[in-house]
């Protein structure tokens, strides 16, 4: 999966693992990348984004910290509502 923003050079140490994660009967994507440190650091994206916003940051991050990005219900790679 290509992402955005991310050099087609770009070579991390370790690749990100996507999972989806069931909070409260609601499907969420997450994002890790581990690092060396054990302090997590948790992203959260803003209105009408999603964790591809993170990968510039979690680029960099993830050379120290475990990172993880949430895609929040209803955007990105999460669930929708199938109500809507």
């Amino acid at each position: 999966m290509g992402c955005p923003n991310m050099p087609e050079t770009y070579q991390p140490r370790r690749a990100p693992v996507h999972e989806q994660i069931v909070v409260r009967g609601l499907r969420h994507h997450v994002t890790r990348w581990a690092g060396e440190d054990p302090e997590l650091v948790v992203l959260l994206h803003g209105w009408v984004g999603s964790w591809r916003y993170w990968v510039p940051s979690m680029q960099q991050l993830h050379l120290k910290f475990k990172v993880s990005a949430v895609d929040l219900f209803g955007f990105g790679d999460s669930a929708k509502n199938p109500r809507r």
